[in-house]
């Protein structure tokens, strides 16, 4: 009897250490993972806003790239600390602020915004679902607002099944072969942000419509 007492206890005492080292493996993953995103994106614009703030005289054009650059930085550095220091994340949490987002992004610049969202349960999801998502619609918002000359922006969210579906759809003047000169840095992270969710993503030009549309599937399992 004390035998099996004392292999319960090993057995017990193994299993603590295997998932206490699990847990500082993870968070030094999402440690590195956070800083190297911050480096990679945040650092980079931070650099190229540098480089321009150096010149003697400022024209309108790079004025207003020093003032969207640091826009960028600023949502992103914010969102990333939001998904850190928030303890729960529900998907109704992820469509109100997205909501409130493009809603507020759109006014602003006088394209008017129309928003769907449909969702089946309340789940709780990763912090790396809710930052990832967050980052993507940014992207995909600020760059059709940026080039698209869009009259209206649609965003469609439907929360289904475990599985997280948004359609953003512009109605601007978009040309194919401009994907990747105008969009190539905002679609490369939305790939990257995707994929590492283990989503899909599409971007094409809807029958009828003259503007780009980005589908995004992130599973919330």
């Amino acid at each position: 009897f004390l035998l099996v007492i004392l292999v319960l206890f090993i057995l017990l005492g193994i299993m603590f250490i295997r998932y206490f080292l699990r847990s500082i493996r993870i968070k030094s993953e999402t440690r590195a993972q956070i800083a190297m995103d911050l480096h990679d994106e945040s650092g980079t614009i931070l650099t190229r806003l540098l480089l321009l703030s150096k010149r003697e005289k400022f024209d309108s054009n790079e004025r207003e790239r020093i003032q969207e650059g640091l826009k960028e930085a600023l949502f992103s550095f914010r969102t990333y600390l939001d998904s850190i220091t928030r303890k729960k994340h529900s998907i109704y949490n992820l469509t109100d602020e997205l909501n409130e987002f493009v809603v507020m992004a759109c006014t602003s610049s006088a394209i008017i915004p129309e928003v769907k969202i449909k969702v089946d349960e309340n789940y709780m999801i990763k912090s790396d679902i809710f930052r990832d998502t967050k980052l993507i619609v940014y992207e995909v918002v600020t760059n059709s607002i940026k080039h698209a000359n869009t009259p209206k922006l649609t965003m469609s969210i439907v929360v289904q099944s475990k599985q997280l579906h948004i359609v953003i759809s512009d109605f601007g003047k978009f040309k194919k072969e401009n994907l990747d000169s105008e969009y190539g840095n905002g679609l490369g992270n939305i790939k990257k942000r995707t994929k590492r969710n283990k989503g899909t993503y599409f971007f094409y030009v809807a029958e009828g419509q003259t503007g780009l549309t980005v589908d995004i599937k992130i599973p919330l399992k």
